[in-house]
């Protein structure tokens, strides 16, 4: 039993692999290719306002592709056992600011309020280099389902020998029916954003594996129409 279950596991890690390859790779480089044609095709006709535009499109499309390849070979890593795990005391508080500042111009473009409440002195016992990755991911999809005038907030709370962090949004909620299939690598679910923004499912199952790994849990809770909260705690440091 304990066999058919790695087997199934590793069959629907390698159908997910392929379907990122043959689609959800595919589609942001058709974008890509579609706007460099069209500007090339038509620069000497564009104004400055629609040069700018269509810029801006283009560096979007570059910054989707560009974290979608992130996740994919970080999750490549996992899967063939080749991640570093180098934990060390890591001050949250710094961590979050520095995503938070990642993220500030594009939470600004769609008018979202993106604010950080995890205080300097938080600290916990992780690798840094997995914990960007889980926050980048997390702050990334809140951003991608909460519309014009929502608001996300990261915070930290105190969990015994725990400190658990929280990204929350105002955003559109997952269906109670989804929540359950958020971190499983043999269901498939994804949802389009509030601008469009089409995502893989691969980014919380991402988040979900690094947390394991630093020795903490996952969870989340969403109301349709209300927002959603990811949750997640590391161990604090001994």
């Amino acid at each position: 039993r304990e066999k058919n279950a790695q087997l199934h596991h590793l069959n629907a890690s390698k159908d997910k692999f392929f379907s990122i390859i043959a689609h959800d790779l595919r589609s942001p480089f058709t974008a890509l290719i579609g706007l460099t044609q069209m500007l090339a095709k038509n620069i000497e006709r564009y104004t400055q306002a629609q040069l700018k535009s269509n810029l801006k499109k283009l560096q979007t499309s570059a910054e989707r592709v560009f974290s979608l390849l992130e996740n994919l070979l970080t999750w490549s890593r996992i899967q063939r056992g080749l991640m570093e795990y180098t934990p060390d005391t890591l001050p949250l508080g710094d961590v979050s600011a520095m995503i938070c500042d990642v993220f500030m111009a594009a939470a600004e473009q769609k008018q979202i309020r993106l604010s950080c409440g995890i205080p300097r002195e938080c600290k916990a016992h992780a690798d840094d280099q997995m914990v960007m990755t889980i926050m980048r991911n997390l702050v990334s999809n809140a951003l991608k389902f909460t519309p014009q005038g929502g608001n996300i907030y990261l915070s930290a709370a105190d969990a015994g020998n725990y400190v658990e962090i929280a990204v929350a949004d105002s955003g559109v909620g997952i269906p109670p029916r989804a929540l359950e299939k958020l971190f499983r690598i043999d269901e498939h679910h994804t949802t389009v954003g509030t601008a469009g923004e089409k995502g893989t499912g691969l980014g919380l199952i991402l988040c979900h594996d690094l947390v394991k790994t630093n020795g903490g849990t996952m969870r989340v809770e969403s109301e349709v129409g209300k927002g959603t909260t990811f949750r997640f705690t590391l161990p604090k440091p001994s």
